[in-house]
């Protein structure tokens, strides 16, 4: 039998030695080339082109990550933690008026719930006084530092209790940051209040249980003591830390 004439394909479709084509090369182009990227326009079919990787830190715009890159909200969030909102700064967060406003409301309402414990505790121990049997054996003074001091527990409690009655009653109607404000200043002269309060009370229990000297000194004590942790040292960690 004669062999088959140059060129032409062998038996079973085979082709004859030496004659092999570039398509082991074009395979290997196209490993290289981006997956399901082929070319635009009428080039020929499964023709494939590369494009170029996406710069470190952003993904290619099909919806997939490039290799090392971990996709987060922030990417597509206009106000996330890489690009601040207008106006921010290192030292603010990035939140509206309305947000900080809220926020600032909150945490002073779990200040006021601290100090409206300790005002309970002390308006119900005066309250009590006055019906013990040792209460008519006061004397002068030591009645009027009593009515004293039940009048200065009541107006704290007062102090501590109106920024909620400013807030029912203001209650949306846009007055937010005024709410907050008025109620910072509430709760402000509400301490100063309940400095006074306690200092009464001391006083006037360690009057009775030792004499007027001690409790003059005992009530001197809780006066200064309450005022240096409550006004002197947030002044001065807030000036230490340029927060004032």
């Amino acid at each position: 039998m004669p062999p088959p004439a140059p060129g032409a394909p062998g038996r079973l479709g085979r082709r004859p030695s030496g004659t092999r084509t570039a398509a082991p090369a074009t395979r290997r182009a196209e490993r290289v080339a981006d997956p399901g990227q082929r070319a635009p326009g009428n080039g020929p079919r499964g023709a494939r082109v590369t494009r170029p990787a996406p710069p470190p830190g952003r993904h290619d715009g099909r919806g997939a990550a490039p290799r090392g890159y971990s996709w987060t909200m922030a990417d597509h969030h206009p106000h996330s933690s890489g690009t601040p909102r207008p106006g921010s700064s290192r030292r603010t967060r990035n939140e509206t008026p309305l947000e900080r406003a809220d926020r600032n409301f909150g945490e002073l309402l779990q200040e006021l719930r601290v100090t409206q414990t300790g005002v309970q505790i002390l308006f119900a121990f005066l309250l009590t006084l006055a019906f013990t049997p040792r209460f008519p054996s006061l004397d002068s003074v030591q009645r009027h530092t009593y009515v004293v001091t039940l009048l200065l527990a009541v107006l704290a409690a007062a102090l501590f209790t109106a920024p909620a009655a400013v807030h029912r009653t203001l209650f949306q109607r846009g007055a937010k940051p005024l709410i907050v404000r008025v109620s910072s200043k509430l709760a402000a002269v509400g301490l100063g209040v309940l400095v006074l309060a306690l200092t009464g009370s001391v006083l006037l229990v360690v009057d009775v249980a030792a004499g007027r000297t001690e409790g003059v000194i005992a009530g001197v004590a809780t006066f200064l003591v309450c005022t240096g942790l409550w006004g002197v040292l947030p002044r001065a960690i807030g000036r230490a830390n340029g927060r004032l």
